[in-house]
């Protein structure tokens, strides 16, 4: 019982920081991005605890972000994940990364949601997830979120600077869309 109570209170917490949130449609919508349009920096561990330095670690190769900004995001987010594991996992080239905008979410309770995230994630997968808990400001511009709870990829050069995005459910569709936009020297 001692268990149930604090991951109780964590996943209560964590849906009640992020319940302004909407529901989400199951397509995906390609959207158009400006031209040098640069992610923001990011100096974080993932969940593993392995430092990432982004746009600095994406030299010489390409990335794959995945973000998501409210509660309903989560199994997208998941979804993208495993499929880009999948396929990426053992690429030179190509880094992958799922990316829960966290920042809404007070201080004092994300260290429980990132606990609590943690002990559902299988131990590869960690190595892949990045809370991100700054600049959500501009990753929502930069992704254009009309809706919290899609998942929103972004296809990102070695320069840091976004090719391609879209958002919503994984679909082979949708997959195959985003390999395509992954540039060229990097396939």
């Amino acid at each position: 019982m001692t268990s149930f109570l604090p991951r109780s209170v964590a996943l209560l917490l964590f849906f009640y920081a992020l319940a302004p949130f909407s529901v989400s449609a199951a397509q995906t919508t390609p959207q158009a991005v400006a031209p040098s349009t640069q992610i923001p920096a990011v100096n974080a561990n993932t969940l593993a605890g392995d430092p990432v330095h982004l746009p600095t670690d994406l030299h010489g190769k390409a990335a794959i972000l995945v973000l998501g900004f409210g509660k309903g995001a989560r199994g997208q987010i998941r979804d993208w994940g495993k499929r880009l594991a999948d396929t990426y996992v053992s690429s030179p080239t190509i880094l992958f990364y799922e990316m829960p905008v966290v920042a809404s979410v007070p201080r004092f309770l994300r260290g429980l949601v990132m606990k609590q995230i943690a002990s559902e994630l299988p131990e590869p997968s960690k190595h892949h997830f990045i809370p991100i808990s700054d600049s959500e400001s501009h990753w929502r511009a930069l992704a254009q979120v009309k809706d919290p709870d899609r998942a929103y990829i972004l296809v990102v050069d070695g320069a840091g600077t976004v090719q391609w995005s879209t958002s919503g459910a994984l679909t082979d569709a949708a997959f195959a869309d985003v390999r395509a936009h992954i540039p060229a020297s990097h396939k």
